[in-house]
């Protein structure tokens, strides 16, 4: 899957954003019924808005920008002067620097035309109680004497959601090199997630190997990043002492709402490989939502444009960062990467399997607990997946499968071979996975294979020689009489010459 540089621009075109209230709640302003119409037609591909994803790996040309890499709509920079928004074509090139002279130099930080007034929303929480100091020096702002700060924090802690007014300082050279940045590494990050068993592979030593406290040391980090990334866009409205540093970090906030608590609480792991997923898929609506979920509010569309540019290179700069960490730590490249062959086109179902035969129990909860995967499915060969951890070897995964998983899966359904779990289990000899599945209330232990001649996994343990298999199968009630054709156990044991399980089968119970 390839995304060009206009999927990301076409994305964070949009008229207006408004304020979200609540975590839970996603509210857009479309009073003129243009906003849902736009991201309806929205593609992930490169061609024009069409639905049906291309081909990976096939290359397609960038559009080239008519001004150079200026500005995600427009290319005009903005740096301590507003752009002018006409009612009628908001887009349309405007006349201002012809008119600087003539005004008056206190109306320069005039952000919006009076004739478009902003709505007065209601103040927001803090998304954090604390923010991580950058790492530049130039971030320690000193309030000079004859100074005057463009957004004063509020006495009461309140971050503030609309941000117009500093935004007229923001570089928009700085964002269109983010959108390219963001689209280049969402590219390779995609490329990576989608080979072989990379995405479970990582899962695994992100929520089981990697250690909590490593985990928020790394976002700290890169948080410090963003905090200076961010705060060089506003290099010339810090210079002139227009804009303070706690202005910059409450943007970031606003724009990067999932840090620190949502990815440093109890189901942090589990956002940072949602969004993982989400980043490199092709549900486009998903894609969407996730890049345009900002807690902002503006009626100006250059500056609604370089917000969402904002948090989509926050994003996947915080994502690629740490999963490149990842690849450089265990030296994981595409291509070197073993591939399980399941015969599904579900990305989801594919990795339940990959974590199934790897055993990798925190990667199994975390796909069904999301609800990834459905716990009833089946493959084309009638294998649930209670059938995979059986003949995987993996008595854990299916311990949790058939005790921790709601609704709980169909111990006793056969595969396409006829062959239940049970079955399965008894064949390969494994007293560890028998015993499991005799712990099962609904399992039944004499469960017949037609396409064998109604064999019971008795028949098949006797076969094999599998005298602990037999004894436990016996322990459980086995049907000593049960025939395969005309052939009851004891005979099958007398047949292949197996005289310890012939005497335990002949034995009085």
């Amino acid at each position: 899957m390839s995304r060009g540089v206009k999927d990301l621009r076409d994305l964070i075109c949009v008229s207006r954003l408004t304020v979200r209230h609540s975590d839970d709640e996603v509210s857009f302003s479309d009073d003129e019924g243009h906003l849902f119409e736009t991201f309806d037609n929205l593609s992930l591909t490169k061609s024009s808005f069409e639905t049906t994803p291309r081909s990976p790996g096939v290359q397609h040309p960038e559009s080239t920008l008519p001004f150079g890499p200026t500005s995600p709509d427009s290319g005009i920079i903005t740096n301590g002067v507003s752009p002018t928004v006409e009612s009628a074509n908001i887009g349309q090139s405007y006349t201002q620097k012809s008119k600087r002279k003539k005004r008056k130099k206190k109306k320069e930080l005039d952000t919006l035309p009076t004739k478009h007034s902003l709505p007065k929303s209601t103040p927001l929480p803090p998304v954090s109680s604390q923010s991580r100091p950058s790492t530049s020096s130039s971030n320690s702002d000193v309030t000079m004497e004859g100074s005057s700060p463009i957004l004063e924090p509020s006495a009461s802690g309140i971050a503030p959601s609309n941000f117009d007014n500093m935004m007229c300082y923001m570089d928009a050279t700085v964002v269109a090199g983010w959108l390219t940045r963001a689209t280049e590494g969402v590219t390779q990050l995609s490329q990576w997630v989608s080979d072989g068993e990379n995405f479970i592979n990582f899962a695994y030593f992100w929520l089981q190997n990697f250690p909590d406290i490593q985990k928020r040391e790394i976002l700290d980090l890169e948080y410090g990043v963003l905090l200076d990334e961010l705060g060089f866009a506003f290099s010339v409205g810090r210079e002139s002492r227009k804009i303070k540093h706690l202005n910059v970090v409450h943007l970031l906030q606003a724009l990067y709402r999932e840090y620190p608590h949502k990815l440093l609480g109890s189901k942090g792991p589990y956002l940072f490989l949602d969004y993982l997923d989400v980043l490199t898929s092709e549900r486009s609506q998903e894609y969407k939502t996730l890049l345009s979920d900002v807690k902002c509010s503006t009626r100006n569309k250059q500056y609604a444009q370089w917000m969402l540019a904002t948090r989509s290179f926050c994003l996947v700069s915080v994502w690629t960062a740490i999963v490149a960490f990842y690849r450089q730590l265990h030296c994981v490249n595409i291509g070197n990467s073993k591939t399980v062959h399941a015969k599904t086109t579900d990305a989801h179902h594919q990795r339940m399997y990959q974590a199934i035969r790897n055993g990798y129990m925190e990667v199994v909860h975390y796909l069904v607990s999301r609800c990834h995967v459905d716990p009833l499915h089946w493959d084309d060969q009638g294998r649930t997946w209670v059938f995979t951890a059986v003949v995987s070897n993996q008595p854990k995964i299916l311990h949790y499968l058939l005790h921790q998983v709601t609704p709980s899966p169909n111990v006793n359904q056969s595969c396409d071979t006829g062959n239940t779990p049970l079955h399965a289990a008894a064949n390969n000899g494994n007293v560890v996975l028998v015993t499991t599945l005799l712990k099962s209330s609904e399992v039944d232990v004499n469960c017949t294979n037609p396409q064998c001649d109604n064999a019971t996994p008795l028949h098949l343990a006797v076969m094999h020689g599998h005298q602990n298999v037999v004894e436990v199968l016996l322990c459980a009630k086995a049907d000593r009489n049960a025939k395969m054709g005309n052939l009851r156990p004891a005979d099958v044991a007398r047949d292949f010459g197996h005289e310890k399980i012939l005497n335990m089968l002949t034995t009085s119970e």
